[in-house]
């Protein structure tokens, strides 16, 4: 979110609190902001026309241009939005997305296996009558933004970013097939891939490489139900790039 954190985590709870708080990280430190107006309404333009049915991935795709089975098979390479993101990587399509669903104007339906959906409070932006302003450095969810952070510590003392710069290319290599088995199980999921597993701790894997359940699981990040439920498949994406 790029306004005070209380108002999105209340609404989430029903309740209404429009006033900043004055408090959190967004309130005392605010984020440089960029004028986002134009790539917004793209977006949000791109999940009407393609009938609010599709998830994340397929909505950045036909956004991107990229061709892909389920974009023609649906014939969505023929709609005027097709390629008219292709100027922006996926990563700054997925930061927009979630500063729109972070301001209610985006919903995820995840009984209809994440599908996007538009909401009231977007007409204005799709319309032009209101600007929509994009954190212009968004970090990582795993960081902590203020004046002295470094990051957000694990269990070995590394922020995510030093961890990930400490890897050798052995390391580098697991942390982007990592990465790769994420963003596919997240999108199979409907949910940004931070919810699978957090950037920092993709790169204590990479860095600890374990090869039993007991490793992984002292692994700060890996709870008991995250190991049952991925356990196997990241185990085999470690033994697979040893």
């Amino acid at each position: 979110s790029a306004q005070c954190r209380r108002v999105p985590l209340l609404q989430h709870f029903g309740q209404d609190f429009s006033a900043p708080c004055g408090n959190c990280d967004r309130c005392k430190y605010p984020p440089e902001k960029t004028d986002a107006s134009i790539p917004a309404q793209q977006l949000l333009s791109t999940i009407y026309r393609t009938g609010s049915r599709f998830g994340a991935l397929h909505t950045f795709n036909v956004l991107r241009g990229v061709k892909h089975e389920n974009v023609s098979r649906f014939r969505h390479d023929t709609l005027s939005v097709y390629g008219i993101g292709k100027a922006y990587d996926e990563g700054f399509w997925r930061s927009l997305l979630r500063q729109l669903i972070s301001q209610g104007m985006v919903q995820v339906d995840y009984e209809a296996f994440g599908a996007l959906r538009l909401s009231d409070s977007c007409r204005p932006v799709l319309r032009g009558e209101q600007k929509f302003w994009l954190i212009k450095a968004q970090l990582d969810p795993t960081t902590v933004t203020g004046p002295k952070s470094a990051g957000k510590l694990g269990k070995s003392g590394k922020s995510a970013v030093g961890a990930a710069k400490a890897l050798t290319s052995t390391g580098n290599k697991l942390l982007d097939a990592l990465r790769s088995w994420r963003r596919e199980t997240a999108s199979e999921q409907g949910v940004p891939p931070y919810v699978v597993f957090h950037d920092a701790v993709l790169a204590e894997i990479a860095t600890q490489v374990p090869t039993l359940p007991s490793e992984l699981a002292k692994i700060s990040g890996i709870g008991e139900r995250k190991l049952d439920r991925y356990g196997t498949d990241v185990l085999r994406i470690v033994l697979g790039n040893q």
